[in-house]
C-alpha cells in the first residue's frame, strides 16, 4: 500500500505544513486551532450532526462545493508559486514555481521548477500522462521514467515536489485515491478576504497531535475553486530523533498559491513533455 501523506513524504521534513493567515503571522496565537490532512475519506467522518457549530457547518458544504466543482471540470489547468520558510538556526527560503494541466485521465501534465536557493540548485522536474503511458521526466535522471500506473508516479513525485502534485491532482477525474488539499479535520471557515482581487472564505484546521501542522485554505466564492494554502509546521525533538534526524526541533511555513481555470480549452501542446517550460 502506497503511503501518501502530504507531510510525511516532503524531503527535507517529516511534517510538510504550512499555515499563514489573512491577519496572523507564523507561531501566532490565531493558530490555536485549525485544520489537518489526513485520509482520502477523512471528510467522510465529520457528520453534519456533530460538526458541532456553524462555522464547522460552514466548511463542510464549501468543502463539499470544492470537491463537486474539481468534479466536474472536464478540463483543468492551474499554474503558481510554492513558498516555503525553514525557520531553525540556519533558516533559508525555499521557492517553486508550478503548472497542472488536465484534459481527461489519460491527458495530464504537472510540472514544476525549484528555484536555485543557498542550499538547492535549480530543478525542472514533470510527470506526463499520454497514449504512450505514464513517464516521469527528473532533473537528475538522463531519460524519462515509465510509471507503473499515474498512482506510482505521483507516489514517486509527492515527496520532492512538497506535495504540491497531490494538492489538486486526486480532486480532478484523474481515479487517484489519494489525499488532497481538501482532506482535512475539525474544519471551520474563520473568515474572508480577497486572493488577488478574487473574494474566498478561508477555511481553517489542524492536524497530526504528535507534531501539529496548522493548515488553512482559501475557497474562492465564485467558483469553488482553491486560490491559496497555507501551512504552518513544527516537528518536535523527539519525532526527529526517532527519524535519526538533529535535536533541534523543525518549523517551517508554507504558501502555495493557485490560478486555475476549469472547463476551459486546453491547447495539445500544453499536455506534452517540454525541455524545461512550465
Amino acid at each position: 500500500m502506497l503511503a501518501f501523506g502530504r507531510a510525511s513524504l516532503r524531503p527535507s521534513h517529516a511534517a510538510g505544513g504550512v499555515a499563514s493567515g489573512a491577519e496572523s503571522t507564523p507561531g501566532s496565537a490565531a493558530f490555536a486551532s485549525g485544520v489537518a490532512q489526513t485520509s482520502p475519506t477523512a471528510h467522510a467522518r465529520l457528520d453534519l450532526q456533530d460538526a458541532g457549530s456553524e462555522a464547522a457547518l460552514r466548511a463542510l458544504r464549501i468543502i463539499a462545493d470544492a470537491r463537486a466543482a474539481y468534479g466536474a471540470c472536464d478540463t483543468y489547468e492551474d499554474h503558481g508559486t510554492y513558498d516555503e520558510v525553514f525557520r531553525a538556526d540556519a533558516g533559508f527560503t525555499r521557492t517553486k514555481e508550478f503548472r497542472t494541466v488536465f484534459a481527461g485521465p489519460g491527458a495530464i501534465r504537472f510540472a514544476y521548477r525549484e528555484l536555485p536557493s543557498e542550499f538547492n540548485p535549480e530543478e525542472f522536474n514533470q510527470l506526463v500522462v499520454g497514449d504512450a503511458g505514464t513517464y516521469s521526466y527528473s532533473f537528475h535522471a538522463a531519460a524519462p521514467e515509465r510509471g507503473e500506473s499515474l498512482e506510482m508516479a505521483v507516489a514517486g513525485m509527492t515527496g520532492i515536489s512538497g506535495g504540491l502534485v497531490i494538492d489538486i491532482l486526486p480532486l480532478l477525474q484523474t481515479g487517484l485515491s489519494v489525499p488532497s488539499a481538501l482532506d482535512m479535520e475539525d474544519a471551520r471557515v474563520i473568515g474572508a478576504e480577497d486572493v488577488d482581487g478574487t473574494p474566498c472564505d478561508i477555511i481553517e484546521a489542524v492536524s497530526r497531535p504528535a507534531a501539529p501542522e496548522h493548515v488553512r485554505v482559501w475557497i474562492a466564492q465564485s467558483d469553488s475553486l482553491i486560490r491559496r494554502l497555507s501551512e504552518d509546521d513544527v516537528v518536535p525533538a523527539e519525532e526527529l530523533r526517532k527519524m535519526g534526524s538533529s535535536d533541534d526541533p523543525h518549523s517551517t511555513f508554507t504558501t502555495v498559491t493557485f490560478h486555475p481555470k476549469c472547463n476551459e480549452p486546453v491547447a495539445p501542446e500544453s499536455l506534452r513533455a517540454t525541455d524545461g517550460s512550465l
